[in-house]
């Protein structure tokens, strides 16, 4: 949906909405020194749907007037009358193709699906923005406000996405002395999810500026590329306490997404023509482990697979390699149930970003964007820096440890 041609036939409840105007674009929110995460992001996505706004016929004529903006609608805003909210549902339940409530319940900041959710709002000048978060994202500490929180919106969709891949307050050099010296991992743990929400961000910049009308062959490439998007974002907070394992199988699902829409891209155009081609008419499974490693040995990177997919590389999920690695422990009289999470280690992290990044510097190279390749490339050279200082200290801080 985040990419796809907005046009409707007349007959259409998405043809009561029309492009807002200048003056009736998002203003920038009035905030304090902390803000509580979810609020935050309700904020950027919110703000972020700027460039593609549509309005009800009564917000175009009035801009003030008091609004409504919900988070599974992003572009579109209806003041508060109830048939123009009820417009709204019925675009969403066309796009949804069933009604909104059979839908599952899914967490606008953190992505879970499945989960226990409550509705929140939160008002920006005449606007109420409405999200559905769960406990967990509720019950998050504020955090110190970012200034891109509170940057205008400028115009439109390249220059003002751009601005969002690279925040001021949230740089990505590391003193590699001071982090060698570390007493415990949380340091590292820290850079790692940095290092992930790069590449989330760097993603979604490239997919909120795609151009509409791809073929099938681009669409296969741009899918991947919001598939990885979205599990970088949900990824790039610290892991869940109560859902570690799906944490680790999300990052499972990430390392394969981001190789296979890495691999694509750098593959030589008929190839990449019959390799997307394949992947369209394949059955429901993704890559397994062997194709993973196969198309980063293609990617010159191979020594990563072990890292990322560590501690079972090779192991299919549910497979009873991966039932002895992960849930089961041998003892001498047989085999004990073993309830403890795997952890996703901080350099599998920032290798994962390192990976999305130099896929997302390829993109612009091979797909309808205007966003600046020279500068996505320099983002994803800076990774790939990060990555190689990280390393170093990683390895003085923990000599003994094999763990990534």
């Amino acid at each position: 949906m985040g990419i796809a041609d907005g046009r409707a036939s007349s007959s259409s409840p998405e043809s009561l909405f029309a492009p807002a105007t200048a003056d009736g674009r998002p203003v920038a929110p009035v905030l304090g020194a902390t803000i509580t995460p979810w609020v935050l992001d309700l904020i950027r996505r919110y703000r972020a749907a700027a460039p593609s706004m549509r309005v009800c016929a009564h917000l175009a004529e009035d801009p003030d007037e008091g609004a409504v903006w919900q988070s599974s609608i992003f572009d579109l805003r209806t003041c508060r009358r109830a048939e123009c909210t009820g417009a709204a549902l019925a675009v969403l339940e066309e796009r949804l193709g069933h009604p909104p409530e059979d839908e599952p319940a899914r967490c606008t900041t953190c992505g879970r699906t499945g989960v226990a959710v409550r509705g929140v709002g939160v008002a920006v000048g005449p606007t109420m923005l409405r999200g559905t978060v769960c406990d967990h994202c509720l019950a998050a500490q504020p955090i110190p406000t970012p200034s891109s929180a509170t940057d205008p919106v400028a115009g439109v969709d390249a220059p003002s996405a751009q601005r969002q891949i690279e925040p001021d307050d949230e740089p990505l050099d590391v003193d590699v002395p001071e982090l060698a010296a570390a007493e415990s991992r949380i340091p590292f743990d820290a850079v790692g999810r940095r290092a992930l929400r790069r590449g989330w961000l760097m993603a979604e910049a490239c997919a909120r500026t795609t151009a509409p009308g791809l073929a099938p062959d681009r669409a296969v490439i741009g899918g991947l590329l919001v598939r990885a998007a979205k599990l970088a974002k949900g990824l790039a907070g610290p892991a869940p306490t109560d859902g570690a394992f799906v944490h680790d199988l999300a990052f499972r699902s990430l390392v394969e997404t981001t190789t296979t829409l890495w691999w694509l891209l750098r593959a030589e155009a008929a190839d990449a023509a019959t390799a997307t081609a394949a992947f369209r008419d394949a059955g429901p499974a993704g890559p397994g482990s062997g194709q993973v490693r196969d198309r980063l040995a293609d990617l010159g990177r191979e020594a990563d697979h072990t890292t990322l997919l560590s501690p079972s590389p090779d192991a299919v999920p549910g497979s009873w390699r991966e039932l002895t690695t992960l849930h089961l422990s041998e003892r001498p009289d047989g085999f004990a149930l073993d309830l403890g999470n795997p952890e996703i280690g901080p350099i599998q992290a920032l290798i994962a970003g390192e990976h999305l990044s130099l896929a997302c510097a390829d993109y612009v190279d091979r797909m309808p964007t205007d966003l600046d390749p020279d500068q996505l490339r320099r983002l994803a050279d800076e990774l790939t820096e990060l990555r190689a200082n990280v390393e170093v200290a990683y390895a003085e801080a923990f000599p003994e440890s094999g763990d990534a």
